[in-house]
């Protein structure tokens, strides 16, 4: 594919910082890299969701106590019913409120797991390798939950590029051989080329190819993929394309001293036979 095509730079992998939890936002690290999982990209304000934590372990504690003294009860009704000296519904409703014990304190240890997962969820990490952070909301606006987007993490290293050329383009180029070298994972490299000319240090490979040619537009895409350690492109950056090490098998080349164009804007070319005299083709 000699001819230069558009492309535009995107990033390999992104994703949306979301709060899980409401409150105030606090601490983004906005244009700079973050790290990869652990690191922290916001922080929720948190004084209302320790105090739900340590309230629920309040009540854990306290249906913990509940339930011993439901045991202790209950056993002491068993020992008792053994030697007939109380009723067989005493030792039922024991039964039954050992049982409403322990459902208790099943329930009052989900909450205080919930507590803990929202008091966790109170700082925001970036849970992708190093990327490039925007910032999308400014530091103190209140955040209702995961409608809201906190931050936008692209991975730029490396980076992606996508370019359509048309199927006349392609077929200029070789037709189904060059279709081959342009494969995805294909022998053929790809070039890039900033607005000013200048090109990318490194080349590319195809890793993606549209199946189908859009109707609307003719074109078909591709995507390449650039090494880009020293993030000199980033994504919706414009550039241009060449693809390079396309091969039209069963060809003939010719020098360009006996080729000429000056009969009707087509190429000819003109060879000399035994006469000496030059025949045109």
């Amino acid at each position: 594919m000699n001819p230069r095509v558009r492309g535009r730079g995107g990033a390999s992998r992104g994703v949306q910082v979301r709060a899980q939890v409401a409150g105030s936002s606090w601490t983004v690290p906005s244009g700079k890299c973050a790290g990869a999982g652990r690191r922290r990209a916001y922080r929720i304000e948190r004084t209302t969701y320790d105090a739900d934590w340590r309230s629920a372990k309040a009540e854990l504690a306290d249906a913990e106590a509940q339930l011993a003294n439901a045991q202790t009860n209950a056993d002491r009704m068993h020992a008792l019913v053994a030697d007939h000296a109380v009723a067989r519904r005493k030792v039922d409703n024991a039964d039954a409120q050992l049982k409403q014990a322990r459902a208790a304190v099943e329930k009052h240890a989900a909450a205080v797991d919930r507590a803990r997962k929202n008091l966790d969820d109170t700082v925001v990490r970036a849970e992708i390798a190093a990327g490039w952070a925007g910032r999308v909301l400014d530091v103190g606006t209140r955040v209702t939950g995961p409608g809201d987007v906190l931050t936008a993490i692209d991975v730029v290293d490396p980076i992606y590029v996508s370019f359509r050329p048309s199927a006349q383009q392609q077929l200029r180029c070789g037709g189904i051989p060059a279709r081959t070298g342009v494969a995805a994972g294909g022998s053929a490299s790809v070039q890039a080329l900033f607005p000013d000319g200048t090109p990318f240090p490194v080349a590319g490979q195809i890793g993606f190819v549209d199946p189908v040619v859009d109707p609307q537009t003719g074109t078909q895409q591709f995507r390449a993929q650039f090494a880009n350690r020293d993030r000199l492109m980033l994504p919706g950056q414009f550039v241009r394309v060449q693809v390079r090490g396309l091969v039209r098998d069963s060809a003939i080349v010719v020098p360009s001293a006996p080729c000429s164009n000056r009969w009707a804007g087509k190429w000819s070319t003109w060879s000399a036979r035994e006469t000496r005299w030059p025949h045109g083709r």
